[in-house]
């Protein structure tokens, strides 16, 4: 049997989690500021909005958006693997909370 240590697993997703809540990957954000260069009147006024945040998130480390979603996760295990320290939910859960 294979341990996988709960610390390892919940550093591994709150990492995940703060990057996908304060980062948005490099085509996105290209295309975000593509778009507000294209865009007019209210258009272009959502789009700097959102350029705005872009840039806030990156400076202040904080969430692109403050209606972050509910976070879903979908866990396969094989038999021969087994989480060691807390269980896998409370793991998930903590970095959530945390994150």
């Amino acid at each position: 049997m294979k341990f996988i240590q709960s610390e390892k697993i919940y550093e591994t997703v709150y990492s995940a989690l703060i990057s996908s809540g304060r980062k948005l990957s490099a085509d996105v954000e290209k295309a975000v500021l593509t778009a507000k260069e294209k865009s007019s009147g209210l258009g272009l006024s959502v789009m700097e909005a959102v350029a705005k945040n872009i840039k806030i998130a990156e400076e202040k480390g904080i969430p692109l958006c403050q209606d972050t979603g509910m976070v879903i996760f979908i866990v396969e295990i094989g038999d021969s693997i087994a989480v060691k320290g807390d269980t896998l939910r409370i793991t998930l859960n903590k970095a959530v909370e945390d994150a």
